[in-house]
């Protein structure tokens, strides 16, 4: 992990998107109580890539991928 100039951690993120042969697409709706985008549709899953080697690859974002 880097820090950034406020001195926050940064980190590793990834989104799916998940759709089927018909085109169409899985989404997720943000819950009620998130403070910046409440009810928002968003990507089908979104996590952050585990601290171990398979998934710290930056190359071609392969360690976001695995994780993915």
């Amino acid at each position: 992990m880097e820090k950034n100039e406020s001195e926050n951690p940064l980190h590793g993120v990834f989104g799916v998107f998940l759709s089927n042969s018909e085109y169409e697409l899985l989404l997720q709706q943000e819950s009620a109580i998130k403070v910046i985008v409440p009810l928002l549709w968003i990507n089908t899953c979104c996590s952050h890539p585990l601290y171990q080697e398979s998934e710290l690859v930056d190359e071609n974002a392969l360690g976001a991928r695995h994780a993915a």
